[in-house]
Parts: structure tokens; sequence; C-alpha cells
């Protein structure tokens, strides 16, 4: 013992030390990477932050030009296919030239009547995108710019709107808008950053990012109503707009839903208010930057430590093999001990079977046997009854009382058998079984009494009876030792496990201060679960009633007939 003692002191001692030197080498360069990371983030942020934004705008000079041209308007007052086809024209030759997705022209009700996508099967032309932001404030004199999932094409685009105008001026006659595609802003979010990043509506709703799962989920969970609001703008398709899981925290931290920590940044987009650009990098991923050098500069230290503590686990060993031959000797005779409580076990299993089956067998002999010949005299009877009607008043009216009689010996009879083995069990299954038997109970001894089940599987007959019979138990102690007026039974099954309580509100008791006759009911509720492959569990108090708690896997019972 002494040498153990010793052994196990120097052991402490040694890892004592290299865990403190690993701890404090550790933070410091843990630390030192989480710094680096954040300026590492905030450098690209100012690198993406600026030609982001140019990109986003950089159309709306253009658009400003395209609307001047003189075709446009031509073609929104005058129509016909000669000032369509000049339209179109010019449509086609800065889609070319801006190497853009589209460029499209729609009158004053939203209505696409030249595209140069015209050709196209998901042509624009005919198609009214009135219910667009870009739209309505074009239509008012205000040039737009707006970021969107295609209506008609199912791609993401930057949509710069512009007014067009009659040759004489006066109000805007239509809209012309230029979809440029959306590949350089993330271009920009995979150049040269190891981490996630991502482009995000007021709303939280994911528009662009490197991560391309995240597409049209959103950064937080999203009501009801605001789901129909965004829906309603076809923004970024029909949805669901399901949330990542992601808990972005008001810090520079963020956490998802399996409890990864991320170091987190977040740039607002000028002139899109509500729009922001978010960099995420992953803590793990820093603290990996940090492992390798650790390894390096640990791994001597704890070479040298093991080889010391080894030597002296040698040396020691010798002392203390005495010690390793009782403690094998005690593991052997566990073992015995073990195999023997197997064995009674089974033995207690076998009995509980047999009891079953004698139970069954009784109930049987008792509902087929005596119920029957309990049957037949009181047809008997009652044909005895009738024949002496008019012949003997007096006789007539005793054999009445002996019908009553038989009448209740039959009930009597059948009552037995059913508590010994209650046909329900076998032919309906458990939930059933206690239904009748708690609803039985009560009305037998007046305690007010409820079962309520919930998703209970057809159980094994052996865990079907087992549990019955632990139920039946309960009461009984219940109604001999409790002295309350309600008990409540509750089964449920859940993610394969059968689940059992029965609580009353009796006076309860200490559980150190059970009777021999109640603590007997307990062990074989405990055999009979522990059988099964459960556990069982007893909870009071004085005044507070008692709980008796059961789990045990639930077995299916085969549907396949022997």
């Amino acid at each position: 013992m002494r040498l153990r003692i010793i052994l196990v002191v120097l052991s402490l001692l040694s890892f004592l030390s290299v865990s403190a030197a690993g701890y404090i080498y550790y933070s410091s360069l843990n630390e030192s990477a989480v710094r680096e990371a954040e300026k590492e983030i905030a450098l690209q942020a100012e690198r993406t932050g600026g030609s982001l934004s140019s990109f986003l705008s950089e159309n709306l000079k253009t658009v400003k030009a395209l609307a001047g041209m003189k075709e446009l308007g031509r073609a929104l007052v005058g129509g016909g296919r000669g000032n369509l086809d000049g339209a179109n024209s010019v449509l086609d030759h800065f889609r070319d030239a801006l190497k853009v997705d589209v460029c499209y022209l729609m009158d004053r009700n939203g209505d696409t009547v030249a595209s140069s996508n015209r050709l196209a099967a998901d042509s624009f032309v005919g198609r009214n995108f009135s219910f667009r932001p870009y739209w309505h404030q074009a239509i008012r004199g205000n040039p737009a710019s707006y970021l969107a999932l295609g209506v008609a094409s199912n791609v993401r685009g930057v949509y710069s709107s512009h007014p067009v105008y009659r040759e004489t001026g006066g109000a805007p006659v239509g809209v012309v808008v230029i979809k440029a595609p959306i590949e350089r802003i993330e271009e920009e979010f995979r150049r040269e950053f190891e981490g996630i990043v991502l482009l995000a509506d007021p709303h939280g709703i994911v528009f662009s990012s490197n991560r391309k799962d995240w597409l049209y989920r959103s950064l937080r969970r999203i009501s009801g109503e605001e789901a129909g609001d965004i829906a309603r703008t076809q923004q970024f398709g029909p949805g669901p707009w399901e949330w990542i899981g992601m808990d972005m925290g008001e810090g520079n931290t963020a956490i998802d839903n399996t409890g990864g920590k991320y170091l987190a940044y977040r740039m607002t987009l000028e002139d899109y208010p509500g729009w922001s650009v978010i960099y995420l990098r992953s803590m793990a991923d820093i603290t990996k930057k940090i492992s390798a050098p650790l390894v390096r500069a640990t791994v001597p230290i704890t070479v040298t430590l093991c080889l010391l503590i080894g030597m002296s686990v040698f040396f020691i060993y010798k002392g203390a093999s005495e010690d390793i031959v009782r403690r094998i000797e005690a593991e052997e005779a566990l073992r015995e001990a073990r195999k023997a409580q197997d064995q009674v076990r089974r033995l207690s299993d076998s009995i509980l079977a047999s009891q079953e089956r004698e139970r069954a067998a009784v109930s049987r002999e008792l509902h087929d046997g005596l119920g029957q010949v309990l049957t037949a005299l009181h047809l008997d009877t009652v044909w005895l009854r009738e024949r002496l009607k008019e012949a003997d008043a007096g006789a007539s009216g005793r054999a009445q009382e002996m019908c009553g009689l038989i009448d209740m010996a039959i009930d009597e009879v059948r009552g037995m058998a059913t508590r010994l083995r209650p046909g329900v069990l076998d032919n309906l299954g458990l939930v059933d079984a206690l239904d009748w038997y708690v609803s039985d109970f009560g009305k037998r001894t007046g305690v007010a009494s409820a079962f309520r089940h919930f998703g209970v599987p057809m159980a094994e007959d052996r865990i079907a009876t087992s549990v019955y019979r632990i139920v039946q138990e309960a009461l009984t102690n219940v109604i001999r030792h409790s002295g309350a007026s309600r008990v409540d039974v509750f089964l449920k099954g859940e993610s394969g496990i059968l689940t059992l309580s029965v609580e009353d509100n009796g006076k309860g008791f200490y559980l150190r201060d059970l009777s021999d006759s109640v603590g007997l009911g307990v062990v074989g509720m405990r055999e009979r679960a522990e059988l099964i492959g459960g556990t069982l569990e007893i909870r009071s108090e004085p005044g507070g009633g008692t709980v008796v708690f059961m789990k045990v896997p639930a077995v299916v019972k085969s549907e396949v007939s022997a």
C-alpha cells in the first residue's frame, strides 16, 4: 500500500508539473493566435469592402446612360415592331459590352416589353415585375440597386434600375434594368481567407457565401409574419429560410449548434441599409496553427518524463507484486460471486415464469371449470324458480335468492381468474390490461385512479407481464400502507425506452423505514425490473406521497408466430 501511495504521488507531481507548464505555454500561444486572426479578418474586410461596394454600384451610372437611349423611350411611347427592334438592339449591345446576364425594359405597369434574353427559354418578355422594389423606386424617378434571386431564371444577380423618360421629359414612362452576375462577389469571398464569408440582408438571409450550403438560410430564427413579408417580394425564392444554427451574439464571437466557437467580424455595406458582410473564423482552426509548435516543444519533455516514470514503475512494481496477486485473487472471487448472482437471477427468472404459467393455468381452471359449473347451476336454478313460481311461491323466492348467490359466485370466480392472469394482457396487450386493472382497482378500493399512456409499443410478453405485475404490486402497497386518496399510473415509450411511474398522494415514508412486508414487495419489484434489463427506483418522503419509477428497454413483440 505504501509503495502504491509513493507511485501515485510521483505520477501526480510529474503530471501537474508538465500540465502547468503546458497550460501556460498553450495559453500564451492561443492568445497570440487569436489576436493575429482578428487582425487578418480586419485587413481582409478592408480589402473586400471597397471593391464590393464599388461592384454593387458600378452599373448605376451605366444604367443611367442606357435609360437615356432614345430607342428605349420610343419603344415605350410609340410601340410598334420597329421601335421594339431598336430597343432590343440597344439592350443586346449593352449586355454584350458589359458582360452582364440580361438587360430589359419595362413599361409603367411593370410588364417587360423588350429584353436581351427575349429568345431564351426563360425570356423576360411579357413578364410583370412590378412587385420588385427596384421597379417601384425607379418608376417614382429614383435609380435603385437591388440584390435578389431571379424569379424567371432562378439565378442570383445585382439589379440596377433607372427610370426612362419621354424625349420631351415629364413623368417616367418605364424602367430599364441591368442584371449583373455576382461571381465577382464570391471571388472576393474565396480570396486568401481560410474561414467563412457571407453576405446577408437585413433579415439575416444569406445571399452569397463561400459556404454553398448556407445560401438562402438565415442567421437567426425568422417569425411566420416576417417570412410572409419576405415571400411576397420573391427576393430569395419561395423559402423556407431555415436557421443555420449559428448564434451570432453582440460581441466578436459566434457559436454554432454543435458548440463550435467562431471569431466573428461584421461589416455593413454603404448604400445598402441593413446589408452586411460577415467573416467567421473557427477557433478550432486557429488553435490548429499553434498545436504543431506546441507538440514540438512538449514531445521531448513528455518522452523524458515517461522514461523516468517507466523506470520508477519498474522498480516499484517488484515491491508491489504481492499487492497485485491479492488484487487478482479478489477479482477472481468477485467473478465467482457475479457468476453465482447470475445463477440466482436465472433461477429467480425461472421461478417467476413458472408462477406466471401456474397462475395462467389456475385462471383457466377457474374460468373454464368452476365458471362453467356455476353457469350451469344458475340455469338449473332459474328453471326450478320458474317451475315453482305458481306451485310454491316461497320455494320460488328461495330459488331466486339462490340465483343471486350463484351470480355473486360467478362474478367472484371471474374476478379471481382475471386477477390471477387477465386475458386482456394476452389478447390485447399491456396498455389495455393496465387500463382495465387501474380502473378495476379504483372501483374496488374507492381510491381515485387514473392511467395515462403515450407511444407504448406492443412489448414482448415477458416485459409486458413484468410491468403489469410491478403495477399490481405497487397498487397493492398503495391500498395497504399509503392511505392515499389518488393514484396516477403513467406509461410512456420513447427512443426505445419504456418508462413507468406509479405516483400516489399518500402519507409517504423514509426509505430506510420500510417494513419487512413492504420491503419484500419492493425487492420483488426490483427483481422483476432487473430480470428484464430495467431499473426501478422508489422515491418518497413523509407527507409527500410515493413514486415508483421504472425504466426498461422496450423490446417490441415479434409479429411472426411460432
